[in-house]
């Protein structure tokens, strides 16, 4: 019965026994031990440590006109996917303030606060803000930069991120 079930999936787990190939084994899946096959495994989290994401895009807008939506990030929750909240939470002057952004997608929710620095027409910095704990949330260290350049013409511009 049931116990002697569990006395063979013990010993299949502890010693490592497994039974003969197209044998008929009452016990349950999971109390079988260790299967050679693994359906999923968790990320390498000293490998994702250090992660970095670049692209560099040539769009048909100017500088001028991209920097301004960049730079407008109190209004990323209109347009930004997956930004829940946007807001200014403090402005040092024009060119330099705090911002507080929450990221989400149903239940999953994760706000953080950037130290934001524009630089007219030429980019925008922002910089993760450890918390009281001195961590980011989900970030050891999040910075994004985005650059502007000119393109071959007056409404083109390379941008770099």
């Amino acid at each position: 019965g049931a116990a002697r079930s569990v006395a063979l999936a013990r010993r299949f787990y502890l010693q490592g026994e497994h039974p003969a190939p197209n044998s008929y084994n009452p016990t349950p899946l999971l109390l079988r031990g260790p299967s050679p096959r693994h359906f999923f495994s968790l990320p390498n989290f000293d490998e994702m440590r250090a992660r970095t994401f670049s692209s560099t895009k040539t769009v048909q807008h100017s500088p001028k006109n991209l920097f301004a939506v960049v730079a407008n990030v109190g209004q990323y929750d209109k347009f930004v996917p997956f930004c829940a909240r946007s807001r200014v939470v403090r402005r040092y002057s024009g060119k330099h303030f705090e911002a507080e952004l929450e990221i989400g997608f149903r239940l999953f929710n994760e706000k953080y606060v950037s130290d934001v620095t524009l630089v007219d027409e030429k980019s925008v910095t922002a910089e993760a803000i450890p918390g009281a704990d001195g961590s980011t949330g989900l970030f050891e260290r999040l910075v994004s930069t985005w650059k502007f350049a000119p393109g071959a013409h007056p409404d083109e511009c390379v941008v770099s991120f």
